[in-house]
Order: structure tokens, then sequence, then C-alpha cells
């Protein structure tokens, strides 16, 4: 049987037009359906709803969460509390031994695609805490969704997704290690001794950073940092921009395959800035006579503090203060405020 071009783009046109009339239907209606597969075979799941709410807890001093594909949001309250709404899978969760686990019940169903044309957050999980509670350890992980917890302090705080944005703000710990495969990750009023910051895909917003140590790793993306204290800060990357303003660091490492590297604050001890492809700058608040320099470019131009050099510098490396700055392509630039 024949059928010619013509024939097959009107059935492809109807085809279309009827996936938006439905898809139209489902958004007016708040219809939730998905699309997953078991020992069965291919089903699809209706408007089932797992909704649990807890208001009134015993106080606990862990807290350890698998949401799966749910969000995950932390919120002040005057008790402990939680809340767990999932159309996807089942959530459980326990209060024992001072910590309370929530977690994705383990199913042979394995979910293909999710049609949610519901206005509403269909799959959330939030924990009350009071103003004053503190705790031992946090830990977050989810394979897709945004994580928001703010006001925590506690000694040991891990948040790790592989798809969606994490925020974070106002936490006070001893450790701290954020990580996200695909997203963005937004840290505000930070204050811990040990900050561990990893993205594969996406970018990284810090503002109000104070910690001992920080190291971050990043594949593709932005880092940005602005204000605060660092005493040791390592940051690699591959590809992206590094942007540092107004941070006080004692050493400072920062080594970039492919991008921009740019860093302003007072800078003192052992100061590192190297890139294969991309320009380096750095502006610091001290005075040019307390640092020596170790300046290198392949193609490119270096200028100290306005001054312009033909191939780099090396000079008094005897100094307590050092700047050590290489790029391979790219434009070096050093400056002074003090």
């Amino acid at each position: 049987m024949n059928i010619n071009m013509k024939t097959i783009w009107k059935i492809i046109i109807i085809a279309i037009a009827v996936g938006l009339v439905l898809a139209v239907i489902g958004f007016t209606l708040g219809a939730g359906r998905s699309l997953y597969f078991d020992r069965t075979g291919v089903r699809v799941s209706g408007n089932e709803v797992t909704h649990i709410t807890e208001h009134d807890l015993a106080s606990f001093r862990n807290i350890n969460i698998d949401a799966g594909f749910s969000d995950v949001e932390f919120v002040s309250s005057n008790a402990y509390g939680i809340e767990i709404n999932s159309d996807y899978a089942e959530l459980d969760w326990t209060l024992e031994n001072d910590t309370l686990t929530i977690s994705l019940v383990r199913s042979s169903r394995v979910q293909i695609i999710n049609f949610n044309f519901s206005l509403r957050d269909r799959n959330y999980i939030r924990v009350f805490i009071p103003n004053d509670a503190s705790f031992d350890t946090v830990t977050v992980k989810a394979s897709s969704g945004d994580v928001r917890i703010g006001d925590i302090r506690a000694t040991s705080v891990e948040v790790n997704i592989t798809s969606g944005n994490i925020r974070l703000n106002d936490i006070s710990s001893d450790y701290l290690q954020v990580g996200s495969t695909s997203g963005n990750i937004t840290s505000s009023a930070i204050d811990t001794k040990d900050f561990i910051h990893n993205i594969r895909s996406g970018n990284g917003r810090l503002q109000t950073i104070n910690a001992e140590r920080f190291s971050a790793e990043l594949t593709s993306g932005d880092l940005s940092i602005t204000e605060g204290e660092l005493g040791a800060v390592c940051i690699t990357g591959q590809s992206g921009n590094i942007t540092v303003n107004d941070i006080t660091s004692q050493s400072t490492n920062v080594q970039l395959t492919s991008g921009d590297i740019r860093l302003s604050g007072d800078f003192s001890g052992e100061t590192v800035a190297q890139a294969r492809s991309g320009n380096v700058s750095v502006s610091t608040s001290g005075e040019r006579n307390d640092y020596s320099f170790d300046l290198s470019v392949t193609s490119g131009t270096v200028r100290l503090d306005g001054e312009r050099l033909r191939g780099g510098i090396t000079s008094n490396p005897t100094l307590e203060n050092h700047i050590n700055i290489t790029t391979t392509s790219g434009n070096i630039t050093v400056s002074f405020t003090g």
C-alpha cells in the first residue's frame, strides 16, 4: 500500500493537534499521570497522592532524607514536624534514636515519564524545625528536585542532588558539603570550618561565606563568591568563569582550564591562579612592596600595577606574600589598592 507524503503529514498534524487538545484539558483539570513499568508491564498511574502530616513530633538530633523525586524544604517553626506529599512513589518516615529518617520506599516500579499538569506542588517534603534547635548531622539527597535549607545549626550538613537547584541560607556547622550533578547552588550567610562545594553542570553563587577551608570543583559553569573570610581556598574548574570579590584569604589556589579568573580582596600568603585559556586578574588591598611575583604568559600581556611587562616577571621569592599567575593564552593583570 502506497501512502504519499501529503497524507503522512496530514496524519502527523492531526496527531499533534489531538495531543495539544488533551494537554490543555489536562492542564485545566489539574490532571497528573505517570507512565511507569513494574513486574506486570507498562502502566499508567492515576491521581493517587500520599500525604502525611505530623506537626507535634518529639525533638531529634539527626535528619536523614532520601527524597527521590521530591522537593525538600526546611521551615522555621515553633515545633518539630513534617509534611510529605507524593504522587510518584510511597515515602516512609521514622523517628528513632534521635534520628528523623524520610526515605523512598524501594519497589519494582520504575517511572518512564511524568505528565503532571497540576498547578500544585505534588511531590515535596517539608521539615519543620524550632528556631533554637541544633543538630548533630543533617543529610539530604535527591534524584530530581529542589532543596531549600535555612537557619540550621549542626555539626555536619551534607546535601547532594542529581538534578535540581540547591539554596542554602544561614547555615552554621563544622562541616558543610554540597553537590549537584546538574543544577545551580546558591549559598548565603554560611559559617563553617570546612566547606566543600561541587557542581558538574551549573552555576554556584555564594555570598557572605566564612570558612577556615573552602574547596570547590566545577566541570561546566560559573562560580562567584562575594564577601567573606576564607582561611584557605582551593578551586578547580574545567569550563566557566571564576569570580571572587571582597574576600579575605591567607592561602588561595585557583586552577581553571578554560575561562576567566577574577580575584579581588585581601590576599596574603600564597596566591596561585592558573588558566590554560583565559584572562587572570588579581586585585589585592596590600601594597606592591609586600609581595613577590611569578607572572608568566605564553600568548598575551602582563600588567603589574599598571606597568606592562613583556613575558612576565619573577621577583623577591623570599617575601611572605607571593602571587603566582600563569596562563597559556590570555592576559594577566595585578593591581594593588593599599
